[in-house]
């Protein structure tokens, strides 16, 4: 018999936390590497040298000599080949990485529980295993370089601006903390807004799934032209939510523009009245006016990645609570030989939302014989299957099969053992023999006779 419940009277037993283990994480234990390692190292000569290069152009403005010439030629170019060849070799580690996080994902994802499956549109798996990754990816490649060129360069560039004339030492880490003040607002907005884009993106996704998977049926229900609006709908929102995210990150570029370039117009005004009072000498303006206009770019370059780098953290976070999901336990006792019976005593179970249950249920099938559970609809006829092939996890000591407990049975065995047919037919790409079989390696005979066995 079967009963709704109005609350959850007991919960499945919850799946073992998984250990500490490598393949689950996401942070920066995965770029590990002595050739990351080398490539920040020649980031940072890189940055440096390219700093010191505005010195030497300074000296050069004051008095040109062959010497000097080869030594800026030394910095920049020097700097240039070192910080090229560290982002050859940080773009190789990062790919390595990423080809390994989505293989962990991959594998996270084929071993979560069924349970967990079902509440996962088919898009949104590959969502995180490709895009995210991608991103995640893209992230390490681009906007962490980037931030990290930055981070190099701003102190010797900080300080060099400082020995040239000492009011900088003031005016660039102020104009930086206005910059980051001004910014701020911009960044929590964008990040909201970037959810509710990314939604859209899941939605129409799922809508775009449900309609290549129901074609058959919506063409004989003519139900295709419906679909077609649904999803042209579903495609305005995510081209206004991605417009309402553009918008803002417009607004946040312009103003932190406008603030580092007044830094920039700022020193050059006040360079040219030094050098005609006779307070600063040129090669001084020119070292501090390079070194300005150095630390601006970069700075309003990383401004410009900002709205980047949040998208790939949201993409760290996401993958982050896929692989926090435990996956299905592994080992257990062996499926009893031989023919099977089926015995249910007294099994109470619900979901974990507590909307549906079945109570005290006690069934007994005989090994050989063939049943059929007939009910309404949301009366657990299907819940009452997936719980004999632990496709959702029953209480223990509830369902026996041969007279074992399925809680306490291999799983993979288990399922070996148990046929499920859907409602909907599943047809994978491949022929009808690689379909049966599951893409193993099974005679041919064995294929055949079991399609003569089916009739």
């Amino acid at each position: 018999m079967t009963d709704t419940l109005a609350a959850p009277t007991a919960a499945p037993p919850s799946l073992p936390s998984q250990p500490d283990d490598p393949s689950r994480r996401v942070d920066w234990r995965r770029m590990r590497n002595p050739v990351a390692v080398t490539a920040l190292v020649a980031l940072a000569i890189g940055a440096l040298g390219q700093a010191l290069g505005t010195v030497v152009a300074g000296q050069l403005a004051q008095g040109p000599t062959h010497h000097l010439v080869w030594l800026l030629a030394l910095c920049v170019v020097g700097g240039s080949l070192l910080d090229t060849a560290g982002r050859v070799a940080w773009a190789g580690v990062v790919d390595r990485a990423e080809g390994r996080l989505r293989g962990d994902l991959l594998d996270a994802a084929l071993h979560q529980p069924l349970a967990q499956l079902t509440e996962q549109a088919v898009g949104e798996i590959l969502d995180r295993v490709d895009d995210d990754t991608h991103e995640v990816g893209t992230l390490l490649r681009m906007q962490m370089w980037v931030a990290l060129r930055t981070a190099f360069g701003i102190l010797p560039m900080w300080a060099i601006a400082g020995f040239s004339w000492w009011p900088a030492w003031i005016l660039f880490p102020l104009v930086g903390a206005v910059t980051v003040m001004v910014m701020r607002p911009f960044l929590a907005e964008i990040a909201r807004r970037k959810v509710v884009e990314e939604a859209a993106w899941t939605d129409h996704a799922a809508a775009l799934e449900e309609g290549i998977a129901g074609r058959d049926d919506l063409r004989t229900s003519l139900g295709q032209a419906f679909a077609v609006r649904r999803l042209a709908q579903l495609s305005a929102a995510v081209h206004e939510r991605f417009w309402r995210v553009v918008s803002v990150e417009a607004r946040l570029a312009t103003r932190a523009g406008l603030l580092l370039h007044s830094l920039l117009i700022a020193i050059a005004v006040s360079g040219v009245a030094l050098v005609s009072s006779g307070h600063l000498d040129v090669g001084r303006l020119v070292t501090l006016f390079l070194v300005t206009t150095s630390f601006v770019g970069q700075i309003n370059n990383l401004a410009h990645q900002l709205p980047d780098i949040q998208a790939g953290v949201g993409a760290v976070i996401r993958l982050r609570q896929m692989l926090a999901v435990p996956a299905e336990p592994t080992g257990g006792a062996g499926v009893p030989e031989g023919p099977l019976d089926l015995r249910i005593r007294h099994l109470d179970f619900s979901y974990a939302e507590g909307t549906f249950g079945l109570r005290d249920i006690n069934l007994d099938v005989e090994a050989g014989h063939t049943i059929a559970l007939v009910g309404r609809t949301g009366s657990g006829k299907s819940t009452l299957a997936s719980l004999l092939s632990r496709a959702v996890e029953p209480p223990p000591g509830t369902v026996f099969l041969g007279g074992a407990d399925v809680t306490t049975l291999d799983l993979h065995e288990l399922r070996a053992r148990v046929g499920v047919v859907t409602q909907r037919t599943e047809i994978l790409a491949g022929t009808l023999a690689e379909n049966i079989t599951l893409f193993e390696e099974r005679p041919r005979a064995a294929v055949e006779a079991a399609v003569a066995e089916l009739g």
